[in-house]
């Protein structure tokens, strides 16, 4: 009985003490261990960016601890916060927690940093102005010193008589001696120019520090169980807003070697609260998921579009050089309209060789760039330019004319994308040579879509316009209408030395009403071309040598009711 009791009592026992110890341990709050990490890779979407921070632990023994990832950033989207990691310790993640801080322990630092550092400034500036209150009393004594010495020497003049060479060392000396000091002066007024920059640069960033006097930061509370001792090397992604990117190029003709080079840059600005120092850029059009949900197809419906009737406005000259401003900044450059210096924020053009390293694309699905190099950015709301990858390749060159709207030639190459990805939308800035000819905009062109790309006007191609003929006559036996017929006649002249293509543009009335009619007639230039984007755009591409001219005749006939009024005409 008492045997069969103690059998019975012991385990009961046993289990009551493991629970107790159970208790006792759960009821601990495991050890706690700060660690920091860096950026190591950025990928930037449109409207955002996802950072990867990267650090390690070591870990003396085994058992629960919380490690505390700080000093992360305050905008991160929470919900797309990840942790991996990898190592010779064995760690098993239980959960992870993010807490809003407001840090002062850095900026309290830093404050201390730079208080330092204008001290020294400006003992250094105190220094240097000691400096130059020597060099001005030296100069008054040496200048003093010539005329105390002819003064002297005059009286002694009838005891001694001073030869020529002794006044000229005296001259020497004196000049020699205030040019050396003149020459102490402009130097040390440099080093004050540059240390008064120095001293401005700190005393702003310390005000703005002592305004804020701290900042919020976000801290990864990081659950873990240590199965065994080592070193673990962790890295935590997230999501921030306030990093945008785009396209821009550099677009180089060579006209001697008819070739054309492209250098594709990244257009980065970021604004997110993290200075980005030395990371691996990459620039995705993908749109992620915040929270990590998978998206959902929608149907997509498709109709006939029919465009509103336009609006009835008078033909006043304001109206007529808006239309002429839009359909030669339309046609001038084959596709491609001028971009408005106003809101681009960009560095200059930069020069780049080819043999520089050049970016990875992947061009699967959406396109993802990887810049060759390791690349900084501050958040400093500024556009940086960040350098992809280059490729020259040959061009065929000609002429864009419209000579209704002007009387230039505009260079252009026409080409086709040589690369295997698309050449997204952006700012292209031209260069004929080593000669910057201006900034256009290009549209998405994919790969091996053609497209043109225009180089600036050109002296040596003369272009004419007339109106040779406007006559208004009458048509019909019952219901009379009025005909009136145009005549204009298009004038090219190449000067230059060498052959090339001219592509002139012209355009005729498109009627809206089925009472007006618009006829092309037989004596117009033959060869034209249907614009199939544009009713009404005609051009003719000829080739025209050196030193000869050509014309181009368009004649059409507009042909309405008798006392009816057309708006629109020529």
């Amino acid at each position: 009985m008492r045997k069969n009791l103690a059998r019975t009592i012991r385990p009961l026992m046993v289990a009551l003490l493991l629970s107790i110890s159970i208790v006792a341990w759960a009821g601990e709050p495991p050890e706690a261990m700060e660690s920091e990490s860096v950026i190591r890779e950025v990928t930037v979407f449109p409207s955002m960016a996802r950072i990867v921070r990267s650090g390690s632990v070591t870990f003396a023994k085994t058992g629960p601890i919380q490690v505390d990832l700080v000093r992360l950033s305050d905008r991160m989207h929470k919900e797309s916060f990840q942790l991996n990691g990898q190592g010779n310790a064995k760690v098993r993640i239980l959960g992870t927690s993010l807490e809003r801080v407001f840090a002062t322990k850095d900026v309290d630092a830093r404050i201390a940093e730079l208080t330092a550092k204008l001290d020294d400034l400006r003992m250094k500036e105190r220094a240097y102005n000691d400096e130059k209150s020597a060099i001005e009393g030296e100069r008054k004594f040496v200048e003093s010193l010539l005329s105390t010495y002819a003064k002297d020497q005059s009286g002694n003049m009838a005891t001694k008589r001073l030869s020529v060479q002794d006044w000229r060392n005296a001259g020497k000396f004196v000049s020699e001696r205030l040019a050396a000091l003149a020459g102490s002066a402009r130097e040390i007024d440099g080093k004050l120019k540059t240390l008064r920059e120095d001293i401005k640069e700190v005393q702003t960033e310390l005000n703005k520090l002592r305004s804020k006097r701290g900042n919020w930061t976000t801290t990864a509370h990081l659950d873990l169980e240590v199965l065994k001792a080592g070193t673990f090397r962790f890295e935590a992604a997230y999501l921030l807003p306030g990093a945008h990117w785009g396209m821009v190029y550099d677009a180089r003709l060579d006209m001697a070697a008819s070739q054309v080079e492209i250098g594709c840059f990244a257009s980065v600005t970021q604004t997110t609260g993290e200075d980005w120092e030395r990371v691996e850029l990459i620039l995705s059009t993908a749109r992620p998921s915040v929270d990590g949900t998978i998206p959902e197809l929608h149907p997509r419906y498709i109709d006939i579009y029919s465009p509103p009737p336009p609006a009835p406005s008078s033909r006043n000259r304001f109206a007529e050089k808006k239309e002429r401003r839009a359909f030669s900044k339309t046609m001038a450059v084959g596709g491609m309209a001028d971009m408005d210096d106003a809101g681009v924020a960009e560095e200059a053009a930069q020069e780049y060789e080819l043999d520089v390293p050049q970016a990875t694309v992947d061009t699967v699905g959406l396109a993802t760039f990887t810049a060759p190099r390791k690349t900084g950015i501050p958040s400093d709301n500024r556009t940086h330019r960040v350098f992809l990858l280059s490729k020259s390749w040959k061009a065929a060159t000609h002429y864009e004319i419209v000579p209704e709207l002007s009387p230039s030639a505009f260079l252009a190459a026409k080409t086709t994308n040589p690369f295997e990805f698309p050449l997204l939308a952006g700012s292209v800035n031209l260069y004929q040579g080593q000669n910057y000819v201006g900034r256009a905009y290009l549209n998405t062109a994919q790969s091996g879509e053609e497209f043109l790309l225009p180089f600036g006007l050109d002296d040596g191609i003369k272009v004419e316009r007339k109106q040779i003929q406007r006559k208004t006559g009458e048509s019909g036996v019952i219901n009379k209408d009025t005909d009136i017929v145009y005549h204009y006649r298009v004038s090219v002249a190449n000067h230059r030395r060498s052959d090339t293509v001219v592509r002139v543009y012209e355009r005729f009335p498109v009627s809206r009403n089925e009472k007006l009619k618009v006829d092309i007639l037989e004596k117009t230039t033959a060869g034209w071309i249907k614009d199939p984007d544009k009713p009404g755009v005609i051009h003719w591409e000829t080739p025209l040598a050196a030193g000869k001219k050509t014309e181009y005749d368009i004649r059409y006939k507009i042909t309405y009711p008798k006392n009816r009024q057309v708006t629109g005409m020529p």
